[in-house]
Parts: C-alpha cells; sequence; structure tokens
C-alpha cells in the first residue's frame, strides 16, 4: 500500500494470515482532504498482483482425495468442482471440513445435483434440483423437484481434536 501527499511517500506492506480472507481498508484524517484513491472492486486480485512475503497456506495439500479432488472455497460458491455424471444409481466418496477461516454456520461444503449444457454449474441452461448442505440446514429445492433427503453419519472419527 503506497500513500503519498506534497512532502512525503509512505509504503506499508500487510501480510494476510491465508490466501482465504478478504481485506477492507478504511482511509480517514482529521482536517485533510482524501482524494485520487484508487480502488479495487470485489474481484479477486490476480496472484502476481501483490508480492508472496510469507508461506502460502493450504487446507488441501497433501490431504486424501475421494472422486472429486479438493478445492479450497473462500465464499458462498465461490468455486465448485467439475460436475459428476448421475447415472443411476451411485456412491460417492469424498472429504469435507470447513475451513478454520468460517465465519458462519453456513460456510461448510454442499453437493449440488442439478443440469446444464455444458455440465458446470451456472452453464447455459443451469437448474438446480438439490443441494444437500453439509451443515444440517435446509435449502430449497427447484418447484419441479420434490426432495427426500436421509443423511447417515458413519465412520466418524475424532484426529488431532478435529471432527473427520
Amino acid at each position: 500500500m503506497r500513500i503519498t501527499d506534497a512532502e512525503r511517500v509512505q509504503e506499508v506492506m500487510l501480510a494476510l494470515p491465508d490466501n482465504t480472507r478478504f481485506m477492507y481498508l478504511a482511509v480517514t484524517g482529521e482536517h485533510c482532504e482524501i482524494y485520487n484513491l484508487l480502488v479495487q472492486t470485489d474481484e479477486a486480485a490476480c496472484e502476481e498482483a501483490i508480492p508472496r512475503i510469507a508461506e502460502e497456506i493450504s487446507f488441501i495439500k497433501g490431504c486424501p482425495e475421494g472422486d472429486v479432488p479438493n478445492i479450497e472455497v473462500d465464499g458462498w460458491r465461490t468455486d465448485t468442482t467439475e460436475g459428476v455424471p448421475v447415472t443411476g444409481a451411485m456412491r460417492l466418496s469424498f472429504h469435507a471440513m470447513s475451513l478454520p477461516t468460517a465465519r458462519m454456520v453456513w460456510h461448510c461444503p454442499f453437493i449440488s445435483v442439478f443440469s446444464s449444457e455444458n455440465g458446470r454449474v451456472n452453464g447455459p441452461g443451469f437448474r438446480e434440483y438439490m443441494l444437500l448442505r453439509l451443515d444440517g440446514e435446509n435449502w430449497e429445492s427447484d418447484e419441479h423437484v420434490n426432495n427426500s433427503v436421509q443423511v447417515a453419519i458413519t465412520n466418524v472419527r475424532v484426529l488431532r481434536g478435529e471432527l473427520e
């Protein structure tokens, strides 16, 4: 961050604890005018835009994978895995956890049953038939679908004080 005035330039470098955080900055002062601010929108900056000064922290590198690859998601529906075609009765194996920075109960993994022309979430003709959130909360289905979901928790182990 660079702050300048007619007399001096002040540069500050911040290290965020991990790559899943948001950063907000408030600029104010007493007896001053603030102008010519360059503001970035809510869009994510490219990785090269900010020089890395601390080791990257990953919560998925080296973790076991199931039938779908691991992804890190830092906001409601900001990323998804590739779609998996449903071809009848299926059993899907996966690992899930909420990030340590999760602030709300709904910051949790979920499963979406959907259709789209290109097989991607939010692709052309996207229609979601069921959203199964792993926090126990209900999510409304498509108006043309009547879902009944039954969840059985099996094979639960506690490792290092965390529920697996």
